[in-house]
């Protein structure tokens, strides 16, 4: 134990200083600034609370924050983190790095490329947890050794099922990007327009929110809500028939993964990151892009109770690997296993 009693105060500084530095078990880095709305913020809070829980000493670092040190670094978005992680490994080589692969990350030109940031980070980590095993692909064989899937967690309340009303409704949650596809749900729209079925989107336009919102005037089937509070988004998911997901790119959309929670079935693009989290024998996907396949298959969905009922099922056997308790278990024990 250090005597702090007659030490000067300059040594003082430097001492207590260098306790408070090396305090942490595990530092988690998000690339992004503190927005409650960000997904990356979220996800580094969600991972803090599950640590701490467990009695391990947390600390989240965003880009620009003091360099904290700590025996692992997890590290999110290993593209944008890729500096980070480098400047953790020069400062403290000792210690374990866990790199969170995200969309962004699987879907950029880097992952083909050996010689760039996002690989060459890659390899300086001890450990890759993917959001689900459908980027699997998409990861160098040499790293697949070191790669595990670890499926976000939704926390909802026990009170929030699935309760459809008897109207054919079909929600959109998540903020409007070209990623997202918007042009697709507006196609699909107008497709559908005087079949008894009704989109209600909630989100942020963007840049398509001119758009949107001529969408809304023009057709008596589709309702632009914009930005609501969670509360007011999880009632329609509760009611609704559907939850719709259009992307061309998606890591693991949030809103899927609430969906899969309360039950609420899903139709969605046949996509890497849809099928990672849905499972590659969904029944509710269509082909991406395809406005066609999309009309039909929600047509499918509201005329033939055998393929809802199905998809009911599906989403009910998937919700497990989306439980906090899991995803707590996983991450703990993966920590545990770095700092070792």
């Amino acid at each position: 134990m250090v005597s702090y009693l007659m030490m000067p105060l300059a040594d003082l500084a430097v001492a207590t200083r260098m306790e408070y530095i090396y305090m942490y078990d595990v530092l988690i880095h998000s690339p992004y600034p503190r927005q409650k709305s960000q997904g990356n913020a979220v996800t580094a809070l969600r991972m803090k609370n599950m640590l701490t829980a467990e009695g391990l000493r947390v600390a989240i670092h965003e880009r620009g924050d003091f360099p904290l040190e700590a025996q692992c670094l997890i590290a999110l978005n290993a593209r944008k983190s890729a500096e980070e992680i480098f400047a953790f490994c020069e400062r403290q080589p000792a210690s374990a790095v866990v790199a969170l692969l995200t969309g962004t990350d699987v879907n950029h030109p880097e992952m083909e490329d050996s010689c760039s940031s996002t690989i060459r980070a890659l390899h300086r980590s001890d450990a890759i947890v993917a959001l689900h095993d459908g980027f699997a692909h998409r990861i160098p064989d040499v790293l697949l050794a070191k790669t595990q899937a670890i499926y976000p967690s939704v926390k909802i309340p026990d009170t929030v099922k699935h309760l459809p009303t008897d109207e054919r409704e079909v929600v959109i949650a998540g903020n409007f990007r070209d990623e997202k596809n918007p042009n697709l749900l507006m196609r699909g729209v107008s497709e559908l327009v005087g079949e008894a079925i009704q989109f209600h989107a909630y989100g942020a336009g963007g840049n398509y929110q001119e758009a949107l919102e001529n969408m809304g005037n023009k057709y008596d089937n589709f309702w632009l809500h914009g930005v609501q509070d969670h509360e007011v988004v999880l009632a329609r998911m509760q009611s609704a028939s559907v939850l719709l997901n259009t992307s061309t790119e998606e890591g693991g959309a949030n809103a899927i993964c609430e969906a899969v929670a309360i039950g609420l079935p899903v139709i969605a693009s046949r996509i890497d990151g849809n099928v990672g989290m849905l499972g590659q024998d969904y029944a509710g996907f269509f082909t991406s892009d395809d406005v066609d396949d999309l009309a039909k298959l929600l047509r499918r969905v509201f005329t033939e109770k055998g393929l809802y009922k199905l998809l009911k099922q599906q989403v009910s056997e998937r919700a497990e690997l989306f439980s906090y308790q899991r995803e707590a278990a996983e991450w703990v024990g993966l920590v545990e296993k770095m700092m070792k």
